[in-house]
């Protein structure tokens, strides 16, 4: 007779991008390469000023490859401090997928024009449209309801888990 072999647990399976948190940053990772990205007091106008109303506190992303800081591979992003988690891994994801496979063939504009991409990405999430209410309302839903329903989708639009102290 056989000894019993214990069950084993499946593994779960990887993805290109696994993030990685430490205090004050969140690192994702894709083969050799990493972006952490982090808070330093950055604003749209170098310095964040929190006495200016249009200014907001801005993320920073450090391209790294095989642990290693990259030569102009560290921006600041128009990505603010609060921006969700899923929205930094996906602009993260973008990024890995244009980058070249050695260190030697990365050049700069890879991560200049992606700067502009992680750009266009938050202004498309601040900037999404309420979701159209349904076409055929109950007798009971007021204008009042469905106007409530229309701020509550705008408020979980800009809203998020993320602050300064988050990161």
């Amino acid at each position: 007779m056989k000894p019993a072999t214990p069950p084993t647990t499946p593994t779960p399976p990887t993805t290109p991008t696994t993030p990685r948190v430490r205090p004050g940053e969140i690192t994702f990772t894709s083969g050799r390469w990493s972006l952490t990205w982090g808070y330093i007091g950055e604003g749209y106008d170098g310095d964040y000023h929190e006495d200016d109303e249009d200014d907001a506190p801005l993320l920073r992303a450090d391209l790294d490859y095989d642990g290693e800081g990259v030569d102009d591979g560290s921006y600041c992003t128009v990505a603010p401090v609060n921006t969700p988690r899923e929205i930094l891994e996906r602009c993260s994801d973008l990024l890995f997928q244009s980058l070249p496979a050695s260190l030697d063939d990365y050049s700069r504009k890879v991560m200049e024009r992606w700067t502009w991409e992680v750009g266009a990405i938050v202004m498309r999430r601040a900037s999404a449209p309420a979701p159209a209410p349904p076409r055929a309302y109950p007798p009971e839903d007021t204008d009042e309801a469905r106007a409530e329903r229309r701020r509550a989708a705008r408020a979980a639009l800009t809203d998020s888990t993320n602050t300064p102290e988050d990161l």
